[in-house]
């Protein structure tokens, strides 16, 4: 079974994040940086968490390094999302 972690909990990122749990529930791990979306997905994931993918360290501290893939969903900050997808390659996820 593939992990994986979507950050950024918009409207495409908790879709993601749905149809990916009405597949596996485990293994699914979903970001944001509003507690509101964290919230909101927090009963159909394994892991919702508050997380700031612009910050190598809390990438690592929550475990997004051990995972198969990372979706990165942020489609309102342009830096903040080229910042997170550069962190996760460093980092070595897929």
């Amino acid at each position: 079974m593939r992990s994986y972690s979507i950050i950024g909990l918009g409207q495409f990122g908790m879709s993601v994040a749905r149809m990916l749990a009405d597949v596996q529930r485990d293994g699914i791990a979903a970001y944001d940086l509003d507690m509101r979306n964290v919230e909101a997905i927090k009963e159909f994931v394994a892991v919702a968490a508050l997380l700031d993918a612009t910050d190598k360290a809390s990438l690592v501290s929550q475990g997004v390094d051990r995972d198969d893939v990372a979706i990165i969903a942020i489609g309102g900050n342009f830096q903040a999302s080229t910042l997170a997808t550069m962190n996760c390659k460093e980092i070595g996820v897929r």
